[in-house]
């Protein structure tokens, strides 16, 4: 099994994100272990510290071979068993365990089926387990790596920088490393490559490299959609489309505003609680199916009167991984 040694500058931007869809700290080996290996091995694979606190602080553990054995029997007891690589940092007392992908896919461990969801495994129920059979063999589209690009030329270093001041994560020098650790990319063959993420997040004019993956706003005259009062394509990035389709909504619903004696400033108040906006907005575009390349996603809202107003989403099956669900509702709320 392929891994990349993890550097010291790698570490450092680790422990400052923290815990993620592919990362998870652990102060010692429990039983809890076996359900984030088979967690892992049921998403998208990834990698356990163990010797990191909930702080995000290097406590240290014991390298010892009777540890990596303990490790090693765990994964065995999996079933089907759990693919592992151990890889000790003594300069920090610290133990990676790298998960890759399961190619056996669902495993279970003692404590049954488990799966990655943001930084959390959270435990499969049979539904969620038949859902999940049925969904093996389905291509990952923001997984998929584009090796046609030049990742220096495309990457946009304002949309970078603009997520990592959202994030709170530091710039780090060594570009190629942080993408990677932010889910945007990926080596194949000893060469980095951006997957469809960081094309969606973080490259120059993405529509223009996925046609498909643009907003369109319109506002039509009454219910039906006879009439174009507004239109409006968005071909930014997914967090510039997600503010702008808002801007849009919120420009053609219907605002009052109270004055009340508690203040002297007037309450705006929109007819459509913002909240509930930005809400669908992340949904549709974290939810939409970016394998089908047919029409752009569409929002729109009718014009006839407060009753008719409406927001309208094409959403289909989640294909973008849920880790950066969180990053756009972030986004939303700024």
């Amino acid at each position: 099994m392929k891994y990349r040694k993890t550097t010291e500058e790698e570490l450092a931007l680790i422990l400052e994100e923290g815990e993620g869809y592919t990362l998870e700290f652990k102060r010692g080996i429990n039983s809890d272990l076996p359900k984030e290996l088979v967690a892992f091995a049921n998403a998208s694979g990834g990698r356990i510290f163990i010797g990191v606190n909930d702080r995000n602080r290097i406590v240290g553990c014991d390298l010892t071979n009777k540890t990596l054995s303990r490790i090693e029997d765990m994964a065995a007891a999996c079933d089907p068993a759990v693919s592992i690589h151990l890889e000790k940092l003594p300069a920090h007392n610290l133990l990676v365990i790298h998960v890759p992908e399961g190619a056996n896919r669902p495993h279970r461990c003692n404590k049954g089926f488990y799966l990655r969801n943001g930084a959390n495994s959270q435990k499969m129920h049979t539904a969620d387990i038949t859902a999940f059979i049925q969904a093996e063999g389905k291509v990952r589209f923001d997984e998929q790596l584009r090796m046609d690009l030049k990742w220096q030329e495309a990457v946009d270093e304002n949309r970078l920088n603009h997520f990592l001041e959202l994030a709170n994560i530091s710039p780090k020098s060594d570009t190629a490393n942080l993408l990677l650790n932010l889910g945007s990319g990926d080596y194949k063959d000893g060469q980095f490559y951006l997957n469809q993420t960081g094309v969606l997040f973080f490259t120059k004019e993405p529509t223009q490299r996925l046609f498909h993956v643009s907003v369109v706003c319109a506002l039509f005259k009454g219910t039906g959609k006879a009439y174009i009062l507004d239109r409006k394509e968005l071909t930014g990035n997914l967090l510039e489309n997600v503010e702008e389709a808002l801007l849009f909504l919120k420009k053609h619903l219907q605002l009052r505003w109270e004055i009340t004696s508690q203040s002297t400033r007037r309450k705006e108040i929109l007819e459509l609680p913002e909240i509930a906006l930005r809400e669908a907005m992340v949904n549709a575009v974290c939810h939409r199916d970016y394998l089908e390349q047919g029409s752009p996603l569409k929002n729109s809202a009718s014009a006839a009167s407060a009753a008719t107003h409406s927001l309208q989403a094409c959403c289909c099956d989640a294909t973008i991984s849920k880790k950066w669900a969180p990053a756009l509702s972030a986004f939303a709320r700024h």
